[in-house]
């Protein structure tokens, strides 16, 4: 989990320590490394005075931890910024393909294939070749065009307001928009009140705030001349299999999915551990990464001190039953204080 915010504007709107405030208000999703870019009118990188374009990262060190992993990153001609948050499962499968077009890569990690896929083949196209969880906001400063994207279920948020004038904030989280005094926060979306009050959160794209917007899921926005168009490029599609399957052969294939995406997941420079709360998902997943990675998975486990709300007991004989090390936090009356 990284964080990512920014802005860009026809005129001079944020300086430096805006944007790196913008960054800071995120930082409990990306402690490990900080950047903050900004740009003038005629695309010169600036440290004094307002910019018209700015790009933030917080970054959660996953792959590749080096240095050569900071972000905002550009392409080997500094005309194409990106920052990001996420994981592209298949961003290896891409490597050898792009070396074979010309491009050479100073990182391994997925934020660097994104960047070379823009350039090759253009945002839809990129975006239908991810298999992942992202939200990204891309700089083209060939042509002063800011694209954001977020993936097919939405698993990472990104909000983002555009005024009047057409400048546009963005950010994974509302606070760091929030936070630089261009929203007004007693503007409230009484739609959005109603909804929350109703169903726990705000439908389609509405918050909260009348000024802030998400993007939805599959979904992609591009930022150019100060007007934003906001597009869909993939939807479930839920049409019956017409070929007569009997429910072993679909068992088979779900299972040898579930494997997949599980050993995709597992991807990382760091180690990685799974949250197991006895019930029948997380079990299910604990099982498939257990037969995919061995005994190397660690597993944690919440539990409570209320006995009828508490499945402790239950995640601790899933994971002896798979071999796996786990670990129970136990939360009490005592965090309410």
């Amino acid at each position: 989990m990284c964080g990512i915010a920014g802005f860009i504007s026809k005129e001079p709107t944020l300086e430096l320590k805006q944007l790196q405030a913008m960054g800071h208000a995120l930082r409990h999703r990306g402690p490990d490394d900080s950047g903050a870019n900004l740009w003038d009118t005629t695309g010169q990188q600036i440290t004094g005075g307002a910019g018209c374009v700015g790009l933030a990262h917080q970054r959660l060190s996953i792959l590749d931890l080096s240095s050569a992993g900071h972000q905002p990153m550009c392409n080997a001609s500094g005309d194409i910024w990106i920052v990001y948050n996420g994981e592209c499962y298949n961003f290896a499968d891409f490597i050898p393909e792009l070396k074979s077009k010309g491009y050479q890569f100073l990182s391994q990690t997925d934020t660097e294939v994104i960047i070379h896929l823009y350039e090759e083949y253009g945002l839809e196209e990129t975006l239908k070749r991810l298999n992942g969880m992202f939200a990204f906001a891309l700089w083209d400063k060939r042509v002063n065009k800011l694209v954001l994207a977020r993936d097919r279920m939405g698993k990472k948020p990104l909000f983002y307001s555009l005024d009047p004038l057409g400048r546009l904030l963005f950010g994974s989280e509302i606070k760091a928009l929030t936070g630089t005094g261009c929203i007004d926060q007693d503007r409230l979306d009484p739609v959005a009140l109603h909804q929350f009050w109703m169903y726990g959160y705000p439908h389609g794209d509405r918050t909260v705030y009348q000024q802030i917007r998400k993007l939805p899921p599959a979904s992609f926005a591009v930022w150019e001349g100060g007007s934003l168009k906001v597009n869909t490029y993939w939807d479930c599609p839920f049409d019956p299999d017409p070929r007569p399957r009997d429910l072993d052969d679909l068992t088979d294939e779900f299972e040898a999915l579930l494997l997949d995406a599980t050993r995709l997941r597992l991807i990382a420079d760091v180690p990685v551990g799974l949250f197991l709360s006895g019930g029948i998902d997380s079990s299910l997943v604990c099982a498939m990464e257990a037969k995919t990675a061995g005994k190397e998975i660690s597993t944690f486990t919440i539990a409570f001190d209320e006995q009828m709300y508490n499945e402790a007991p239950y995640a601790v004989a899933i994971s002896a039953h798979l071999g796996l090390p786990n670990k129970v936090l136990t939360v009490s009356d005592d965090l309410r204080s």
